[in-house]
């Protein structure tokens, strides 16, 4: 989920993470694209992005110490469109 307008507002570069969710849903959604080969790409633009800008995590995830870290999470055993 892209953080709110408000985040948006406060942090500096989050106009780029909005570009990277974005860029996300199109290759998925729009092309057709695998999404976990597209989901290892965009994290590592999303880590670069709020390392470079030092942006805290939102919600839902607990708030951090220094800039977010990108993790990828399990793979998607139980839900059938992951491939």
């Amino acid at each position: 989920m892209p953080p709110s307008p408000d985040w948006n507002r406060a942090h500096p570069g989050s106009g780029f993470s909005n570009i990277v969710f974005m860029d996300t849903f199109q290759l998925i959604v729009l092309r057709g694209q695998k999404p976990r080969a597209v989901l290892e790409r965009q994290a590592e633009a999303l880590r670069r992005l709020m390392t470079e800008t030092g942006a805290p995590c939102w919600l839902p995830d607990p708030p951090s110490t220094g800039p977010c870290q990108v993790q990828m999470r399990a793979p998607c055993a139980a839900v059938q469109v992951c491939q």
